[in-house]
């Protein structure tokens, strides 16, 4: 039997929506995005709304959403808002972000979207306020954070020897929805003790380590 063990944060993370009066139909079509892979787009007409859809299959881990521009005193302020499907297969809003209002810079949103099992996301990127367009491109891009130790999935899991208390792995959340993950061989029937020990930065931290069991399929159960 088989054992495959993910630990990672209990992160809670604060969901919000921005809004605005525009239209939020899928007029021009829906571009597919990649995983670290850019693109671009222009809000060329004042209103114009450009949808994107990724298919994030990770679960229990953390989807980034970067979105910038060179532009500096822009006339579009970006509006970046995701969504996710009901059951009904209707967008539920469930997080935005925008540019300041009056920036004289250029736009650089990053949303941290959680991701608690496979599902459908949709980027709908506008202006704030519907009413300003401008040939000038913006840049979108969604990417997992990258962790520093190379585990964050189990074809990269750090192996685990039963009983053996010198293969123990020292490791650290180091960034927001990092995931460490382990595995190990449980070679008999039984009841088998995973132990973490823990011990916060003086002063504190947010960081609640929880540890999920997954089966042979890496899913959690």
């Amino acid at each position: 039997m088989n054992i495959r063990y993910a630990l990672i944060p209990l992160v809670w993370l604060l969901l919000f929506g921005c809004g605005s009066g525009g239209s939020d139909n899928e007029g021009g079509g829906v571009q597919e995005l990649s995983l670290g892979k850019e693109v671009s787009g222009t809000i060329a007409t004042a209103g114009e709304v450009d949808w994107y859809h990724y298919r994030a299959v990770e679960a229990n881990n953390v989807l980034q959403v970067n979105a910038s521009s060179n532009t500096f005193r822009p006339d579009v302020e970006l509006l970046v808002t995701a969504y996710e499907l009901d059951g009904a297969g209707n967008k539920v809003r469930i997080q935005g972000d925008h540019a300041p209002e009056g920036s004289q810079l250029p736009a650089d949103l990053q949303m941290n979207v959680y991701i608690d099992q496979p599902k459908d996301i949709y980027l709908a990127v506008r202006d704030l306020m519907d009413d300003e367009a401008s040939e000038n491109a913006y840049y979108l891009s969604v990417d997992y954070p990258g962790g520093s130790e190379g585990d964050e999935n189990f074809a990269n899991a750090n192996p685990l020897t039963v009983d053996d208390a010198a293969s123990f792995h020292e490791g650290s959340i180091g960034t927001v929805g990092d995931i460490d993950c382990y595995t190990f061989d449980a070679a008999a029937d039984g009841v088998y003790a995973v132990t973490v020990d823990y011990t916060p930065f003086a002063g504190g931290t947010d960081v609640d380590p929880t540890i999920e069991r997954a089966d042979r399929g890496f899913r959690p159960q």
